[in-house]
């Protein structure tokens, strides 16, 4: 019988099962271990990782973990079927996950040429382990030693703050009252019947809006997520700021949380847009607590670029019949985290900053606002086939007339969710003794087209479906008698307004506040140009290469005037052409209104 090598002997053997445990455990903090690098590296070059919350280094190694584990599950499934029984077979498998892990992220590069490109570095990485088999496995838990030690080095280099900076807490001012911003993402003017549609789809605004003060044509500085919170925290406008689509706000102005915290104030932020409201693109500045991955289960995944990929797949979502983005929080449960941090404190005056996602694509309202407005009994397409929105700049010829009527039908559900969840945490603060010394703001970032213009979804321009949004100021008292304000006004005078009502006169935010501490109301059009802006093109639009453009709308007079990014300027009447359909540059009073944009535009960078 002939003698067997023993440097063959593990693979002859079997796989035992501590050695197993010891390689599967090296792989995954290995693996962990380039999460963290590639995260640390993205952020020199000055780029947001995407999707990291605030547990991700330790996170990122049992997400690596558990991809190995499924791995080795169709190991041994091969195994059933027939395949040899030897460590090869694990190598290839762990070599495969992290050549997957290395090239997925690679999001500039086509998806096949990635695969290709896993697929190649797994075989030679599996040549590799295979020569020195014995070696691997032997010295297994050495291995394991060396990949914890690297993954404890890196995390300990990355470290930072668990939460956000404390600013100085200082003395209140007497009787400082509690303030409470909302934002409802994505949420245009013309679909709330608050501010007059047709379709009730918030009867809880529009009672409010009765005894508040609301702003028929308040204006958002920018037509998506995160130009538009910018401008409302720091006073400022776009052109401003360093926010672009993969940078976050930096630290050049001071923000509301941080000028309320020195004032002695508890501040709060809870978000459910899990992107460009994350702490990683800087609106947590200033926040004492807050709120945006809060889900161990979302987090492992989000950390897995494999599970990432899978778990976004639309042939896993049809299976599964589930469309929400992953980590997806209702406005119900952004309401539940912020009323049990209230509940932690009654001591102190607090701020909060509330945002709510259910009206965002992919159109996917809880039940029973999703059929409160379904005339067509059709699934939105950008929900079913394309969940994460990346069909959302495409042409109006893309889309059928009752694909339309059935993506607004079910946008529209989520504004009545949201609507819903305003009502249901009104009554709740009550029901604490919270809310008669609170400012409530309802407002939203940005609206959203349906093929008004030539355009779905939003991000893509500055017409009033994309930047005309609902806002409203209540008080319990301060407000004296309710009112509605037909003068346009811009969104980027809310931190001017928020700090105002502390009203000891030391708010350092441009612009005016809209309304006095005492609910007063004056008009100052000259104060704060209503002005939109839109620096840089979503990824998905193509340009041509160098090209950066800038879309400009601003106030002027009765006209609104909007550059767009080929620098044609269209004119529209505020007072008769609310949705902005009849364009006036070629008349008279439209060639008038351009030449007194371009006089009053802030100059081009």
């Amino acid at each position: 019988m002939a003698a067997i090598d023993p440097r063959c002997s593990a693979s002859l053997a079997g796989v035992r099962v501590l050695p197993l445990v010891a390689v599967t455990g090296a792989f995954a903090l290995a693996t962990g271990a380039l999460r963290i690098a590639t995260v640390a590296i993205q952020r020199a070059m000055g780029r947001v990782p995407l999707e990291v919350g605030l547990e991700w280094t330790w996170v990122a190694p049992i997400s690596a973990l558990v991809v190995y584990v499924f791995a080795l599950a169709l190991v041994g499934l091969g195994r059933r079927l027939g395949a040899p029984d030897s460590w090869h077979q694990v190598f290839r498998a762990y070599a495969l996950v992290l050549g997957l892990e290395l090239t997925l992220q690679l999001a500039s590069v086509f998806f096949a040429a990635r695969l290709v490109l896993a697929l190649g570095i797994a075989v030679q990485l599996a040549r590799m382990l295979a020569r020195r088999e014995r070696a691997v496995v032997d010295r297994a838990w050495w291995w394991l030693a060396a990949s914890g030690a690297m993954y404890a080095a890196l995390v300990l280099a990355t470290a930072g703050p668990s939460d956000p900076p404390r600013g100085p807490v200082g003395s209140l001012p007497a009787r400082a009252p509690n303030i409470v911003l909302i934002v409802m993402d994505t949420v245009r003017a013309a679909s709330v019947s608050a501010c007059g549609y047709e379709r009730d789809t918030t009867p809880a605004l529009r009672a409010l809006a009765q005894r508040s003060i609301r702003f028929e044509r308040a204006l958002a500085t920018s037509s998506w997520t995160l130009p538009s919170h910018a401008s409302m925290f720091t006073g400022r406008y776009p052109y401003e700021l360093s926010t672009t689509w993969t940078t976050p706000l930096d630290g050049t102005h001071p923000v509301i949380a941080e000028y309320l915290s020195a004032r002695g104030y508890r501040t709060g932020g809870f978000v459910a847009n899990l992107l460009y409201c994350s702490r990683e693109f800087g609106l947590a500045r200033g926040f004492s607590h807050y709120e945006d991955y809060t889900k161990l289960g979302d987090e492992i995944v989000f950390n897995s670029h494999v599970l990432r990929e899978l778990a976004n797949a639309n042939v896993v979502r049809r299976a599964l019949r589930y469309y929400k983005p992953l980590g997806a929080k209702s406005a119900e449960d952004v309401n539940r985290d912020f009323l049990a941090w209230v509940d932690r404190d009654s001591s102190r005056p607090f701020f909060a900053f509330l945002n709510y996602m259910d009206a965002h694509e992919p159109y996917d309202a809880p039940s029973p606002f999703a059929e409160r407005f379904d005339r067509t009994r059709t699934r939105p397409r950008i929900a079913q086939w394309d969940y994460e929105g990346r069909g959302a700049h495409r042409s109006a010829t893309d889309v059928s007339p009752v694909e339309i009527e059935a993506e607004l039908d079910a946008y529209e559900a989520g504004i009545a969710a949201m609507d819903h969840a305003i009502d249901r945490l009104l009554a709740d603060l009550r029901a604490r003794g919270r809310l008669d010394d609170t400012w409530v703001v309802v407002t939203s970032d940005h609206g959203e087209q349906f093929g008004e213009h030539g355009h779905h979804g939003h991000g893509a321009s500055l017409y009033a479906q994309e930047t005309h949004v609902p806002l409203i100021v209540w008080h319990a008292h301060a407000i004296g008698a309710p009112r509605s304000i037909a003068e346009p006004v811009t969104l980027r005078d809310l931190a001017a307004t928020l700090t105002g009502f502390v009203g000891d006169g030391t708010s350092p935010f441009q612009g005016r506040s809209l309304v006095r501490p005492d609910g007063g109301w004056d008009p100052d059009p000259a104060a704060s140009p209503v002005l939109s802006q839109h620096g840089v093109q979503h990824p998905s639009i193509r340009e041509p290469p160098g090209r950066t453009p800038r879309i400009e709308a601003l106030v002027v007079g009765r006209h609104r005037v909007i550059r767009r990014a080929d620098g044609v300027c269209e004119v529209y009447d505020l007072a008769t052409d609310p949705r902005e359909k009849a364009n006036l540059s070629d008349t008279e009073e439209g060639r008038a209104a351009v030449t007194r944009f371009l006089e009053r535009l802030p100059p081009d960078d």
